[in-house]
């Protein structure tokens, strides 16, 4: 393991077919709300469409038993955040460096509408060739994407966040830049400019409190010697007031180039207190044009007067000090803006996308309370159903799910969209799929599902949907052979015929055969995947698979043949740990896929 935090763990691990060093996030979703997995996999979703030399490199992602896996490009080297624990303040030229790659991987996000939403120290990884990466997606957005965070994990930290996002207001890409200048501030102090003493909801509230009332402390109370262009990047990032700050990450390293680093000038009184907001007599320095991104603002009220934001940390600390976090759960929420952007088709495609794309996961992994997740709380006309809520879809899907297997063939292609209103559309999606029933039957083809999907507060859901055939094309299981051999029309042959011996099944079969199995066994099935697959003489000398199997969470790593003997390598999830298990499954000859034998041992 090489880091932890609130929701997951990072270990060093080895890819096997290549030998490849990788990082592996791990984040248990056991027990957490049904939506928390369509939650989560915004992270791939965001690092899927970057690729950049300063972000950290998505390699895959899936999901064994209750818990969730991100496999990453592993950097060996440390966080921006113990470099400078251990280092203490940096000096300007290597801040300079630091900086150069950060702001281009986020210049880079923002070109693409996209708002990191947690830029600190701590997601900054320092290679060891020098050069930063950015990582930590976990609650990264779409600029489209508002308000749907529900956890006071999902917010960022505290002590990095712009007043808007504290506010719990509509934010854009003014908000990493806000926490770009918390991290500049950082990196020349070696302390946070706003920071807790404590993990207490007293004390997260006194940080807010600050971030909203406060102006940034000048940093050369702590280290004298700061450039003084440093000073006026980090007043000019950390405005209150977005429309001041910097227009993009471009305008920021272009004002980062031209500092001076022997320019400074000392505090008059050193005990002085002094903020950044005061009377400067320090000229900022010269910014050279930088076009900024292609990026959709969100414009953010103006400053509140005094007795409005004294009001708001008042709630705030009243709430927190009764509910501690999950109380500013339910501020943050609250306090969202009302008014949402109109919605555009380009957004209304995107939306409908991620939609497709957990309705394809969920209806893969037979995921029940999540697939329900997607449909509107009531009200609800969900094929030949009208006007029900989640519990009767919920039990619909339980009842198809029991009667049929999924298979690995399963796509969920958006077709068209069409606009009602600015919280309303119509969709239209393309499912491809391959089911097992229970009596062996294969379910293929193609149909058409026609849904309107509507927004609830922070969520697009589903509020219709009907579905139309396209092309059904079933395979019935093979009939029972009920011929029977004349043998009296051969006995004046001069030559009786060799009685041939039926061949083995070929590797494909068997590799077929025990996927077949497993997914049986993993859908709990075990007793119907032993009476389908064995054969008679098996079923004499034992009653079923080993418990170590038949309790299913298995997954198939490798796969060989050797002869009528299949060896596969499994991995069975057991808690934040998998074990591996060796099975061999001996088939009978001819084509009926019958075990002979079987065998596991781990």
């Amino acid at each position: 393991m090489i880091g932890s935090g609130g929701m997951s763990k990072v270990w060093r691990g080895e890819r096997v077919k290549d030998g490849r060093e990788v990082a592996v996030k791990v984040i248990p979703i056991e027990d957490l709300a049904p939506d928390f997995e369509r939650r989560l996999r915004r992270e791939p979703e965001i690092h899927q469409k970057m690729q950049h030399e300063n972000i950290v490199a998505l390699l895959d992602w899936f999901r064994e038993g209750d818990e969730f896996f991100l496999v990453m490009e592993y950097v060996a080297g440390l966080p921006l955040s113990k470099l400078v624990k251990d280092s203490g303040p940096l000096p300007f030229s290597r801040v300079r460096e630091i900086m150069r790659d950060v702001l281009r991987a986020l210049h880079h996000l923002h070109e693409n509408d996209i708002v990191h939403r947690d830029i600190k120290p701590g997601n900054i990884l320092i290679g060891a060739d020098g050069h930063a990466k950015l990582t930590d997606f976990g609650i990264a957005k779409f600029a489209w994407q508002q308000g749907e965070t529900r956890t006071q994990k999902g917010l960022g930290t505290p002590e990095y966040m712009s007043p808007e996002q504290v506010r719990g207001s509509a934010i854009d890409y003014r908000t990493d830049i806000w926490s770009i200048g918390v991290t500049l501030f950082e990196m020349l102090t070696a302390r946070k400019p706003f920071s807790r003493t404590e993990e207490t909801p007293a004390h997260y509230a006194e940080v807010i409190g600050k971030i909203l009332n406060q102006d940034i402390p000048d940093p050369r109370q702590f280290v004298s010697k700061v450039p003084d262009g440093a000073i006026s990047i980090i007043k000019k990032a950390t405005a209150r007031n977005p429309v001041e700050r910097f227009s993009s990450a471009a305008e920021i390293l272009g004002a980062l180039e031209v500092v001076d680093e022997t320019k400074w000038t000392p505090l008059v009184d050193p005990d002085a207190t002094v903020v950044l907001g005061g009377a400067s007599q320090v000229p900022p320095p010269e910014i050279r044009p930088v076009a900024p991104p292609v990026v959709r603002p969100t414009e953010v009220p103006q400053e509140e007067k005094t007795g409005k934001a004294g009001l708001i940390v008042t709630l705030v600390l009243l709430v927190l000090s009764v509910g501690g976090y999950f109380g500013y759960q339910w501020y943050e929420q609250n306090q969202r803006e009302k008014n949402a952007q109109p919605l555009t088709k380009e957004r209304a495609i995107e939306i409908s996308k991620e939609l497709a794309a957990d309705y394809k996961r969920f209806s893969y992994d037979g995921n029940v309370p999540a697939l329900t997740t997607l449909y509107a709380t009531e009200g609800v006309s969900f094929f030949r159903l009208r006007n029900i809520g989640r519990e009767a879809i919920d039990d619909d899907y339980q009842k198809f799910f029991e009667k049929i297997v999924r298979t690995d063939r399963l796509e969920v292609e958006v077709n068209k969209v069409d606009l009602a209103d600015d919280s309303t559309f119509t969709t239209q999606w393309i499912i491809t799929y391959e089911r097992l029933k229970d009596d062996g039957t294969i379910l293929k083809g193609e149909a058409i599902h026609d849904l309107t999907i509507r927004r609830y507060d922070d969520d697009w859901l589903i509020i219709r949907e009907k579905q139309r055939a396209i092309r059904r094309n079933d395979v019935q299981p093979p009939p029972i052979d009920t011929t029977k051999v004349d043998t009296a029309a051969t006995e004046d042959k001069p030559d009786e015929p060799v009685e041939e011996t039926p061949a083995l099944p070929s590797s494909s079969d068997m590799r077929s055969a025990v996927e077949g199995m497993l997914v049986l066994i993993n859908s709990e099935k075990s007793g119907q995947a032993w009476s389908q697959y064995a054969s008679e003489e098996l079923k004499g000398k034992a009653n079923g698979f080993p418990a170590a199997l038949a309790e299913g969470s298995v997954s198939l790593r490798k796969f060989s043949v050797n002869g009528a003997t299949a060896t596969v390598t499994l991995a069975k999830s057991d808690g934040f740990a998998q074990k591996e298990m060796t099975a061999r499954f001996t088939f009978a000859p001819g084509n009926e896929l019958k075990l002979a034998d079987f065998s596991l041992s781990e």
